[in-house]
């Protein structure tokens, strides 16, 4: 699945809104910390594309939660 930038979209009882973004800083489903290593939930979870060499726009996205 590809959201485009400004869709909103539901993901496990949630919504987020896609917006461009730069790698995966400020993206709702990064968690982790420098100590333990960072991982992306997105990729565990779902089978969204929001790294922007494998989306037909080739621009990456984040995902905000839309509350």
């Amino acid at each position: 699945m590809e959201p485009k930038i400004g869709e909103v979209v539901d993901i496990a009882r949630k919504r987020y809104r896609c917006e461009k973004g730069e790698l995966c800083e400020g993206c709702a489903f990064l968690h982790g910390d420098d100590e333990k290593g960072m991982y992306c939930e997105i990729f565990l979870t779902t089978e969204i594309v929001c790294n922007g060499e494998f989306r037909n726009d080739f621009t990456s996205v984040i995902f905000k939660e839309v509350v």
